[in-house]
């Protein structure tokens, strides 16, 4: 079921001369007030991102939809942009640039009421709620284990880990000195978990630092990190939760479990969301449908099997039990949940089963007992990439005061950005 067009209002559409991007489902793109939109202006997107390239950092005011700050930076890539996004306040605005130079990258602190700016020595992947800190993994990594997420740069100066290094981790920035540290090394996070990593050999891959989540009450944080053995071109997935201060790190969801699922979030209780596959006692013939399901998506044909179904689960992150949020629905895509604890708002991947047979995507409202869809979006970019990294990702994000919600959609020729105020829908639901 749809939603009614008058149970909601379409308040912002980018305009069809430039492409735009908002960060990413898990941090939200309008400013603390409500007023200010910040988004990435790409410089285009058909062919592999480069540093020499500038992106634009652009933030719009929701009230006159005019720009009233625009600024080139160098640090990009095709999903999450320039990392833009909200310090506490409406005059804390952040995003990364690089020296094309030496390659280095750092996070700045603009004030985009006074344009003043402030060089931080680390970058930006996400801000505390406070404002006060930046998390991030390195971002020149990152496209070692997966594209479109951290910034482009030749490969050949592009670090390569070995094992469990000592020199690279989760970085932490103090957002008022500008002062980096490293928060944890994966060297310490291999002697402190080896009992996880029992499987992994140490001596024939490395780990690498992917997405960094601080949580609703900033005293932990997520960490996703990925293990990738020499010669392979899949990595494992193991995400983490360490106290604010490096301290204490735990698994979440080791790599067998996470088989088949993805996407972590916060909950507004500071528990876990993701989709999680589960077990179907009801299914017959597991083996068979599963692999007619490999053979269907090779072919083009939509076939899915229900030897296991994927939820969008709720993780306690007391005890690490997982419980779907709603086990008659399937999960997909980016969820998030709202503030209120009551509804979790998700896309999905135009192959994925929740996906229209002509490959638009439905936004799904969520909630612990029924499912409606919001509107469906338009999302096959013109050029996908060489590793898929031109993919539009709706990304859908609630504001802070969860009265609006901002995806990412195919805009004619071009990726856009609309902005929705859902207060009514919600009431209503």
């Amino acid at each position: 079921m749809s939603a009614k067009k008058e149970l909601f209002e379409t308040i912002f559409v980018s305009d069809t001369s430039n492409s735009f991007i908002h960060r990413f489902y898990d941090t939200s793109p309008i400013s603390p007030s409500g007023r200010y939109l910040a988004l990435t202006s790409l410089p285009y997107e058909d062919k592999s991102p480069s540093y020499i390239d500038e992106a634009v950092v652009t933030v719009f005011d929701l009230h006159t939809k005019e720009k009233i700050y625009v600024q080139k930076t160098c640090a990009w890539d095709s999903q999450l942009g320039a990392q833009v996004q909200w310090g506490g306040t409406d005059e804390e605005l952040y995003f990364n640039d690089l020296d094309p130079n030496t390659f280095d990258v750092y996070g700045l602190k603009v004030n985009i009421k006074t344009n003043h700016v402030k060089k931080l020595e680390g970058s930006v992947y996400m801000i505390s709620p406070c404002g006060g800190f930046s998390i991030s993994p390195c971002l020149k990594r990152i496209v070692r284990v997966q594209r479109g997420y951290g910034v482009r740069i030749p490969i050949e100066f592009v670090p390569k880990n070995e094992g469990a290094s000592d020199e690279d981790g989760l970085y932490l920035t103090n957002n008022r000195t500008g002062s980096k540290s490293l928060l944890v090394n994966f060297k310490f996070l291999y002697e402190e978990l080896q009992n996880e990593f029992r499987e992994i050999d140490i001596t024939n891959g490395a780990f690498y630092g992917f997405h960094s989540k601080w949580s609703p009450d900033g005293e932990k944080i997520l960490f996703l990190i990925r293990w990738l053995k020499n010669g392979a071109t899949k990595s494992s997935n193991f995400l983490i939760s360490i106290d604010k201060d490096g301290s204490d790190p735990e698994i979440i969801v080791n790599s067998k479990r996470w088989i088949g699922g993805h996407h972590p979030n916060w909950t507004p209780n500071n528990n876990v969301i993701m989709n999680l596959m589960y077990g179907n006692p009801n299914a017959k013939l597991g083996f068979i449908t599963n692999f007619l399901e490999k053979v269907s998506r090779k072919l083009g044909v939509r076939y899915f099997s229900n030897h296991k179904l994927l939820r969008v689960s709720i993780i306690d992150l007391k005890s690490k039990l997982d419980t779907p949020f709603n086990n008659k629905v399937f999960g997909s895509g980016h969820p998030s949940m709202h503030h209120t604890g009551n509804f979790v708002v998700t896309d999905c991947y135009p192959n994925e089963r929740v996906a229209n047979a002509n490959g638009s995507v439905p936004i799904r409202i969520i909630s612990q007992n029924t499912e409606k869809t919001l509107f469906e979006l338009e999302t096959i970019p013109k050029h996908n990439g060489l590793a898929g990294e031109w993919r539009i990702d709706p990304h859908p994000a609630f504001s802070r005061c969860g009265k609006f919600l901002v995806t990412n959609f195919a805009n004619g020729n071009v990726r856009g950005v609309r902005v929705d105020n859902i207060e009514s829908f919600l009431n209503a639901y």
